[in-house]
């Protein structure tokens, strides 16, 4: 059986159009792989001695170089190499105010994203024994990966980034490579540059420049455009997920609709087959009482013992139809709701409270929803004249504040079946 990362799709975006990499899988859950160019991505040394909140520091050092100061980051990282010295951290994070064309295309496509990468991180995982060759010991690499946008440069001492860079295009690309050269001195030392490895690339001009600073060597993408490592990376817990944190709100605010939605179909589907049964006995059972009836002519005793036994079932039948269990509340409860107004948990106590939580888009959609609790009646349950008057719920009061966020209001309303003296 495949792993629920495997069932996965992968979604990618690149110019400006949203796509799927070659992937079984169904749902409206998927992986976002973008190019590097669409992501703040940067290497941060973190020194051993430092005993501070690791994540605020490499967020801090992410935000000096972001063009976007006033927007709040959420930034994500995962360690690279550690030494004695320290650790160099990958961090990357996704502008939201950069991603407006992004988030419109999930829309249209009805998708919600469990994780954000970049794209070309999949492809160097499955071509890094491609990469490494046989070279032996401490290495300099300059690796130019050609993306769907641009290019991405890494200079690596063996398995070590020293930089990761994002290229718009190949204009100037030996100067671009030996500012990178000599940006990775700075960070790793003084180490002759091996080869050059470039993947994708179908530019001689710019082959033929790089040329003049080493050894270049070619190697095509990997044919699956870099699912596979995508996947082998999301089912990584220690790689970086550059997920917004309003669209993480959002994906956990659509997981619990769903499973409520669920919920209510689940149980609507139990309310509707206990309704099949009240009705259905009482049909089933008229048909038996015709054709003892017509037996009865004959054998008057039979049609008493009958009679007698439609006597028990209607008795019985009275006292159990609407017992304030739960699928009749919910029944009663669901009929009221409404519109924008969304329950996000129930908890039914017999005979005692029901306490729901929710969400409404507007602050007036709450206090509909708490009126039309309180003017529900127990005839409504019970069918019965003498209960038209009587309310279905003793008292209905909210349990703690009304709260706003992400443009929704978050409601607690407490039910009870109880007058309040006897919940006291």
């Amino acid at each position: 059986m495949k792993s629920m990362v495997e069932m996965t799709r992968v979604a990618v975006f690149a110019d400006g159009k949203l796509g799927f990499l070659a992937q079984k899988g169904r749902g409206r859950e998927a992986i976002l792989a973008l190019p590097l160019s669409r992501l703040l991505v940067h290497l941060v040394s973190v020194p051993s001695d430092f005993t501070g909140e690791q994540a605020a520091y490499v967020a801090g050092e992410l935000k000096k170089i972001s063009p976007f100061a006033d927007e709040e980051l959420t930034v994500s990282f995962e360690t690279v190499s550690e030494t004695d010295a320290g650790k160099t951290v990958l961090a990357a994070a996704l502008p939201e105010s950069a991603a407006e064309d992004i988030a419109e295309a999930l829309d249209a496509a009805k998708l919600e994203v469990t994780r954000v990468d970049a794209w070309v991180l999949g492809r160097l995982r499955e071509l890094w024994s491609g990469i490494e060759g046989p070279a032996p010991g401490p290495v300099r690499r300059l690796v130019l990966i050609k993306e769907a946008e641009g290019f991405a440069l890494f200079v690596l001492d063996g398995d070590t980034p020293r930089v990761v860079r994002s290229l718009a295009d190949a204009t100037d690309i030996k100067r671009e490579a030996i500012l990178s050269l000599l940006e990775a001195e700075d960070a790793g030392g003084s180490l002759a540059l091996t080869e050059i490895v470039t993947v994708g690339w179908t530019d001689e001009a710019a082959t033929a420049e790089l040329s003049t600073l080493g050894t270049v060597r070619s190697l095509p993408p990997p044919a699956d455009e870099g699912l596979a490592g995508l996947l082998e990376r999301a089912a990584d817990p220690q790689t970086l997920n550059a997920l917004p944190a309003t669209w993480a709100e959002v994906l956990r605010e659509t997981r619990t609709k769903r499973k409520l939605l669920k919920f209510l179909a689940v149980a609507g589907g139990i309310w509707l087959l206990a309704m099949g049964v009240l009705v259905g006995v009482p049909f089933v059972y008229g048909q038996m009482t015709a054709r003892q009836r017509a037996a009865s002519r004959s054998q008057a005793r039979a049609y008493e013992q009958v009679r007698d036994k439609k006597g028990q079932v209607e008795a019985v039948r009275n006292v159990s139809n609407h017992d304030l269990g739960a699928l009749e509340t919910l029944r009663l409860v669901s009929g009221v709701l409404p519109d924008g107004v969304t329950l996000t948990k129930w908890n039914f106590k017999r005979g005692d409270i029901l306490a729901l939580d929710g969400t409404s888009e507007t602050r007036e959609g709450v206090y509909a929803f708490k009126d039309a609790l309180a003017a529900l009646r127990l005839g409504e349950a019970s069918g019965k004249e003498d209960d038209a008057e009587t309310p279905f719920f003793r008292y209905v009061e909210y349990r703690g504040d009304l709260r706003q966020r992400n443009q929704k209001f978050t409601f607690s309303v407490d039910c009870s079946f109880k007058d309040a003296e006897e919940d006291q």
